[in-house]
């Protein structure tokens, strides 16, 4: 006799509750689906948002009613992720080919079947699927480029929420900077060995590199916001790699940059975070280190452009703290002449200010 007659999503509707604990004696322990739910993050596909979401609601809803679960709502908050999308192939037959077996000519507008020679359409970019065989094999990449590689190229590409255009050109992208990130890291390790003494006033200005590193990518992973953290990632390797950086940084400040900047690359390339962790002399996994504290010392005197307007229009520019409050950012702006001259008359009815941003006064 058939046993197995439950469609899968009966099972997928309500295991995060069997997860709080595998209880042998009995399918949901609520004591413990108490201490563990809401769910606090739901992360799926936009397909997800419509079917098992819908499922899981009621499943939660039916358990509330029978006393399994003291909850109505299985999970706090839902994050819909961006489908991995790539060009589609096809040959005069209408059959479609996978873009290992594509050749493409040096216009990029011209393609051909690498084995055959026939000549191949190319087609939009859509999401990978199996039936139009536009996918790529990870296991490739990985053996070409490295499992870090591919990770950081779909963080990289755009927003979570949005779709990823997968390309061979960004992943060969991805490789060189992750290449240049291992340099960095070795001419780091090099100035640490280094025993001369370098101008000690000056290390404050690197320790402003790595302390506003830290703070922007923390922001910018707690708001899963992981494009703009690797954003952050490139500026301050770009810093770290100036001449002028490697040549003034001392010793004892490099050891500091070093161990805070490969934890901040862990969750990004753990494998290359590993390898330099050990190559750098420093104890245990960096996976297993506390993520780096910004220290507000070093942060609160960064400067920012703040773009003032009038009704909406540019009228000048002023340099203040990032963290300057309205009150000191008006203050500025009606002290500077061209700005005085065009309020002069005006009668100020409203004033928008974003810190670091726009102040924008409304007459």
């Amino acid at each position: 006799r058939e046993t197995d007659t439950f469609d899968t999503f009966i099972d997928s509707s309500w295991y995060f509750a069997r997860f709080c604990e595998l209880d042998n004696s009995k399918p949901i322990n609520k004591d413990e689906a108490n201490y563990w739910l809401p769910v606090d993050q739901y992360i799926g596909g936009v397909e997800h948002a419509i079917l098992h979401l819908l499922y899981s609601r009621f499943f939660t809803r039916a358990l509330n009613i029978t006393g399994h679960l003291e909850i109505k709502e299985p999970f706090d908050g839902m994050f819909t992720q961006g489908m991995v999308c790539h060009e589609t192939y096809s040959n005069e037959k209408g059959d479609w080919i996978e873009p290992k077996f594509v050749r493409k000519e040096d216009n990029k507008q011209d393609a051909h079947h690498k084995d055959t020679g026939e000549k191949i359409k190319i087609g939009p970019s859509e999401k990978m699927s199996k039936s139009k065989k536009n996918i790529v094999d990870p296991d490739d990449i990985i053996k070409l480029y490295g499992a870090d590689t591919a990770r950081w190229f779909v963080l990289s590409d755009s927003p979570p929420d949005r779709d990823i255009f997968w390309t061979e050109a960004g992943i060969e992208s991805s490789n060189k900077f992750i290449n240049k990130i291992w340099r960095t890291i070795l001419e780091y390790k090099e100035i640490v060995e280094q025993k001369g003494i370098k101008n000690t006033s000056e290390q404050v200005q690197f320790m402003k590199i790595i302390h506003k590193g830290i703070k922007d990518i923390t922001f910018n992973l707690e708001t899963m916001s992981f494009n703009k953290a690797i954003a952050n990632i490139y500026s301050l390797i770009g810093e770290l790699s100036k001449s002028e950086t490697k040549e003034k940084i001392n010793g004892e400040t490099a050891s500091k940059i070093l161990k805070h900047l490969i934890v901040l690359l862990s969750p990004f390339i753990p494998h290359l975070a590993e390898e330099s962790w050990v190559h750098a002399g420093f104890d245990g996994l960096a996976c297993k280190q506390s993520w780096p504290q910004f220290d507000q010392s070093f942060t609160e005197n960064e400067s920012a452009k703040i773009i003032v307007q009038i009704n909406g229009k540019k009228r000048g520019e002023l340099s203040l703290s990032i963290i300057a409050e309205e009150k000191e950012a008006v203050e500025v702006a009606k002290n500077n002449n061209k700005i005085k001259n065009d309020l002069a008359g005006k009668e100020i009815k409203k004033i928008i200010y974003v810190k670091g941003r726009i102040l924008n006064f409304v007459v």
